[in-house]
């Protein structure tokens, strides 16, 4: 029998990722050279005596922008393919919907970016609604469960074969997911503040009844910023570039410190 990620697939021109792994650091705005290792479960989000309770561990290598940029096409190659087999991508065509250039860097870029999804693992509870109930899902794997990459010879091939988690189907449901444009993605270039609070914003409904505080951006996004005054003139740099690509028009509200839209 088999496993479809959506039951109706997403545009050519569109990535998507559930909203819980958008909202929290699992995917960091992290630059520095040296990423951490976390062997022990990291509590990244956590929503507790509510109807629609949530929680989020993570145990592995410290993901960043570039990780998910990978993990975004690996989903989008199986928005209509069958997620109980093998699935399967050109590394050329990859590579291009990366914007990366096809050069021994880039190569091992991408299966660096394929070891630390194999390696990292998540756990916990999601809440999602199922003809009008409530139903909570109880979680456990690894963001890429196996992928191949050499040919028989030991060479680098041009097809690479992955499986992802067929745990995932109870994440993308109706309204569990966010949607965003690629291009307007890419538009944003290395500005990691800013691609992350793309999806954030793509996984909330576009009011400010719940605006977010310049600090719980700042510990959401996994931010090395020495202090709250540094982040926020990052934080401003990276909202004017949003507007900038046609994503959203936000601001930092100087009475509250809360980011509102327009």
């Amino acid at each position: 029998m088999s496993v479809k990620l959506i039951e109706k697939p997403w545009a050519k021109a569109v990535r998507c990722l559930p909203n819980e792994l958008a909202r929290y650091a699992l995917f960091t705005v992290g630059t520095s050279q040296e990423r951490r290792y976390y062997t022990k479960p990291v509590l990244l989000g956590l929503i507790d005596g509510s109807h629609a309770p949530m929680e989020l561990q993570f145990v592995g290598p410290e993901l960043r922008q570039d990780d998910l940029d990978v993990f975004l096409e690996l989903l989008h190659y199986a928005r209509d393919a069958d997620l109980s087999g093998k699935l399967k991508f050109k590394r050329a065509e990859l590579m291009k919907s990366l914007g990366w250039a096809r050069t021994p860097f880039y190569y091992e870029r991408l299966l660096q970016c394929m070891r630390r999804l194999g390696q990292s693992n998540l756990e916990g509870l999601i809440t999602r609604r199922d003809n009008g109930d409530l139903i909570q899902h109880r979680f456990n794997f690894n963001l890429v469960d196996s992928f191949e990459y050499k040919d028989v010879n030991g060479a680098m091939a041009r097809f690479w074969h992955y499986r992802l988690p067929v745990e995932l189907v109870k994440f993308f449901t109706a309204s569990g997911f966010a949607r965003i444009d690629l291009k307007r993605r890419q538009a944003l270039k290395n500005n990691h503040i800013a691609k992350w609070l793309q999806f954030y914003f793509a996984s909330h409904k576009a009011n400010n009844k719940y605006a977010v505080s310049v600090e719980k951006v700042m510990h959401s996004c996994g931010s090395k910023a020495s202090d709250l005054k540094t982040f926020r003139q990052k934080l401003k740099a990276a909202l004017k570039l949003l507007k900038a690509a046609g994503i959203v028009d936000a601001y930092i509200d100087k009475d509250s410190d809360r980011i509102l839209r327009k």
